[in-house]
């Protein structure tokens, strides 16, 4: 799991799952891993086994993650009269 930020207000890190099988070397699914999970923070024994039944699916891409969070593209406006 390779960490790429904080899920919501401090609710545990969000990460790539780059071992996910429909991962691909430009874009892996974003998992969520709780932060209330003691295992997470198991450090001396910290392994995937571990952490594979935390990881929670958020996205299944980087690219639909980001389709979620930022704002459609806008519409330029048409030059001409406003009416005002």
């Amino acid at each position: 799991y390779l960490p790429l930020g904080e899920f919501g207000d401090g609710y545990g890190p969000m990460c790539f799952d780059l071992r996910a099988p429909e991962a691909t070397d430009e874009d892996a699914p974003i998992v969520w891993l709780d932060h209330e999970e003691p295992a997470l923070y198991d450090a001396p024994t910290l392994d995937r086994a571990k952490l594979n039944p935390l990881a929670q699916p958020l996205y299944p891409s980087f690219e639909a993650l980001l389709d979620d969070v930022l704002p459609p593209p806008r519409t330029p406006a048409l030059p001409g009269p406003t009416g005002f």
